[in-house]
C-alpha cells in the first residue's frame, strides 16, 4: 500500500513525496496548489507532484545524474565528456591570452608610431624655424606639444576605439 502524501505544517507548505520521503521545494507548492492536492487521491497527488518537479543545472558538463546515465549507456563516455569540457576550457584560455597579447602589442605599436610621428613633426618645426618660417614652425611644434600634453594629462583612450557603451 502506498504511503499518503504528507503536508508538513500548514504554514510551511512543504510536501513530502510518499515513496522517497524527500521534501519537495516549498516554493513549488503554492496555497492554490495545496488546496488542489488536498482534493486528490494519494496516487493522483504523486502524479501531480512528479509533473511539477523542476530542476536546473548550469555548467560545461551535464547534470551529475544525467552524466551517470550516459556512463551507464556506454562506459567511459562520462570521462570523455569531462575531457572535452577541459579541452574547451584550455582552448578558451589560450584564445583569451592571444587576445590580451595582441591588444598589448597593438598598444605598444601605437605608442611607437606616435613617438615617431611626434619626432618628425618636431624636426619639421625646427627645420621650418631655421628656414625663416617661425609662424608655421610655432603652429606645427606648438600643436604637436599641445596634443602630447593633452594625451598624457587626460590619459583617456580614443572614444572611437572604445566599444563599451
Amino acid at each position: 500500500m502506498a504511503k499518503q502524501l504528507k503536508v508538513k505544517g500548514k504554514g510551511t507548505q512543504e510536501v513530502q513525496h510518499p515513496k522517497t520521503e524527500r521534501v519537495i521545494n516549498p516554493e513549488i507548492i503554492t496555497p492554490e496548489l495545496s488546496k488542489a492536492l488536498d482534493s486528490l487521491a494519494p496516487e493522483q497527488r504523486c502524479t501531480v507532484i512528479r509533473a511539477i518537479k523542476r530542476e536546473s543545472f548550469k555548467g560545461p558538463i551535464p547534470h551529475p545524474e544525467l552524466l551517470q546515465k550516459y556512463e551507464d549507456i556506454q562506459p567511459g563516455f562520462a570521462e570523455r565528456m569531462v575531457s572535452m569540457a577541459e579541452q574547451q576550457l584550455d582552448h578558451r584560455i589560450k584564445c583569451e591570452d592571444k587576445i590580451v597579447d595582441g591588444s598589448i602589442a597593438e598598444s605598444k605599436r601605437g605608442q611607437n608610431y606616435g613617438f615617431i610621428v611626434t619626432l618628425l613633426f618636431l624636426v619639421a618645426a625646427v627645420f621650418l624655424g631655421m628656414s625663416d618660417h617661425e609662424w608655421l614652425a610655432g603652429v606645427l611644434g606648438g600643436g604637436t606639444l599641445l596634443g602630447l600634453v593633452t594625451v598624457f594629462v587626460t590619459n583617456k583612450p580614443n572614444k572611437s576605439d572604445d566599444n563599451t557603451p
